[in-house]
C-alpha cells in the first residue's frame, strides 16, 4: 500500500494506553479552586495522574490559603492583560498537555469528580498520532471534556514548537492578538472545534458520539439527581437516585451548570469513600 504524502499510516503506530495524566486548570475562584483537594483525590483513585494549572493574574499573586501547599498545582501567571485569568484557564487546556510527560493526556473540568465507569476505557487503544475527541455532540460541537492524546500528537494539532509553561503562555498571547482567543465564553470550545474539523479524518477518532443511541452517558449532580449529558435530543427527566443506586454510564459527580456556587464537596469525599473497592477493582488503584 502506498501512503499519500502527508498523510498518517496507522496501521503501524504505537497504540495510545488509558489515559495516564489529566490537565485541570483553575483561578482564584472559590466555587472552582476549592475543588482541587477532591478532584486530585480522584483522579489519582482512577489511576491518572492529575496536574493543576493554576492561573495567576500576576506574578505577586499568592495561592489561597487552603491549596497553597498542594504539590501537583503548577502556578501560571496570565500573560495576556486583556483576557481574565479564567478565560485562559479554560483556553489553555488545549495547550498545556504538550507539556507533560506522559503517554496519553485527558483534560477535564476542576470540578468534575470522574466516576468508575467504562466510558474512560474509550481513551486507549487508539493510533498515537490521532487526535481522540471523547464527546462529539450533535453531530458538529465538542466538549472540551476528555479529549486526550498523546502530548506529542497535542503539540502537533495545536502548533506549539516551545513546549514549555513560557512557550503556553506565547501561543496564547498569539491566539489572543490574532482573535483566535476572544473573551466570548465557550472560546476553547470554538477553538477545539475549528481545529478538529480541520483535521485529516485519518488523524481524528471520536470515541463517543451521541449518535451512539443505545449508550448514553450521564452526570450526578449535587442533589443526587441523574442528568443525561450526551446531547439535548437525548435529554431525560432528571432522577434521584441513592449511592447504591450508580451505574457505569454516570460518568462524573458535579454541581449542575446552574447551580455551580453550591458547596458539595462534603458529598463527593462521602461518595468518593463509598465507592473506593470499585475504583480499585476497575482500574487497579493503590490506596488514596
Amino acid at each position: 500500500m502506498t501512503i499519500p504524502p502527508n498523510k498518517i499510516d496507522n496501521s503501524s503506530l504505537p497504540k495510545l494506553p488509558r489515559a495516564d495524566a489529566v490537565v485541570l486548570t483553575c483561578n482564584n475562584n472559590e466555587n472552582y479552586y476549592r475543588w482541587i483537594p477532591v478532584a486530585i483525590k480522584s483522579w489519582k483513585m482512577m489511576n491518572i495522574k492529575p496536574y493543576v494549572f493554576f492561573i495567576l493574574s500576576s506574578s505577586n499573586e499568592a495561592l489561597p490559603e487552603s491549596i497553597k501547599d498542594i504539590p501537583e498545582i503548577i502556578k501560571v501567571v496570565n500573560p495576556a492583560k486583556n483576557r481574565t485569568t479564567g478565560g485562559f484557564a479554560q483556553v489553555s487546556r488545549l495547550l498545556l498537555p504538550a507539556i507533560i510527560d506522559a503517554q496519553n493526556v485527558l483534560i477535564s473540568d476542576i470540578d468534575y469528580i470522574p466516576l468508575p465507569s467504562w466510558y474512560y476505557e474509550l481513551s486507549k487503544g487508539h493510533p498515537q498520532k490521532c487526535f481522540v475527541a471523547m464527546r462529539k455532540k450533535d453531530g458538529k460541537d465538542f466538549f472540551m471534556g476528555f479529549n486526550c492524546t498523546h502530548p506529542d500528537t497535542w503539540s502537533r494539532v495545536f502548533e506549539l514548537t516551545d513546549r514549555t509553561i513560557d512557550g503556553v503562555c506565547n501561543k496564547m498571547l498569539e491566539w489572543s492578538t490574532n482573535g483566535i482567543w476572544t473573551h466570548k465564553w465557550g472560546s476553547d470550545q470554538t477553538i477545539l472545534k475549528n481545529v478538529l474539523n480541520n483535521l485529516p479524518n485519518e488523524e481524528l477518532v471520536v470515541a463517543y458520539s451521541s449518535s451512539n443511541k443505545k449508550k448514553k452517558l450521564l452526570a450526578l449532580d449535587e442533589d443526587f439527581k441523574v442528568r443525561c449529558i450526551s446531547e439535548s435530543s437525548q435529554k431525560v427527566p432528571k432522577r434521584k437516585i441513592t449511592k447504591e443506586q450508580i451505574t457505569d454510564d454516570i460518568i462524573w459527580f458535579g454541581n449542575d451548570v446552574g447551580n455551580r456556587k453550591k458547596n458539595v464537596i462534603p458529598q463527593a469525599y462521602e461518595l468518593l469513600d463509598f465507592l473506593k473497592d470499585l475504583y480499585k477493582k476497575r482500574f487497579n488503584t493503590p490506596s488514596i
